[in-house]
């Protein structure tokens, strides 16, 4: 017999993040809701794409989970006026953040992780959400978010410039005795 996957009951202390699940679907949300408590996440819920970017607007989500088809505004235009927020974003907006968008969709069919990603979204989990998979995603990018973050309000880092030493002249290598 195979054994149910382990998931990791201190995921959200080594990986403190804030999630938004948006799933239009009760049944989806209560799953993802209780994976996601069993990995110590407490996720907020919105009900379609309206409510997330309400809610992205009022709070610093590191990850929101997006499921693709919705009625009304779906999860690949509510992510498309995400971004669009985001590039217009005051620094000290929720959205003047790095903000990770994964979509959940049944519809795991040739194209649509293209779909997903040119609506800018940043990985792809198929429907029914595997426990496993769903770790993983939140370990792939919570690393990432963790080690890069800032505070909402925080500035913005100026951006680095590195300045390289002068390339010794080409011939210098081509003119080397043998």
């Amino acid at each position: 017999a195979t054994s149910a996957p382990r998931l990791d009951h201190q995921l959200a202390s080594r990986l403190p993040l804030r999630i938004l699940l948006v799933d239009d679907n009760l049944i989806n949300q209560k799953v993802a809701v209780r994976l996601l408590q069993q990995m110590g996440y407490r996720a907020d819920i919105a009900g379609n794409g309206v409510e997330a970017i309400q809610a992205a607007e009022r709070h610093p989500y590191d990850l929101i989970f997006m499921d693709v088809q919705m009625p009304g505004l779906d999860g690949l235009e509510a992510t498309r006026r995400l971004r669009e927020l985001q590039q217009k974003a005051a620094a000290d907006s929720p959205l003047a953040r790095t903000l990770v968008i994964v979509a959940m969709t049944a519809n795991a069919m040739q194209g649509d992780r293209e779909k997903c990603v040119s609506a800018g979204m940043d990985d792809y989990i198929p429907k029914p959400v595997r426990p496993e998979v769903l770790q993983a995603v939140v370990e792939r990018h919570g690393v990432h978010l963790v080690a890069h973050a800032r505070p909402a309000g925080a500035p913005r880092p100026a951006p680095r410039l590195t300045v390289m030493p002068p390339a010794e002249p080409a011939a210098s290598l081509e003119t080397a005795p043998v």
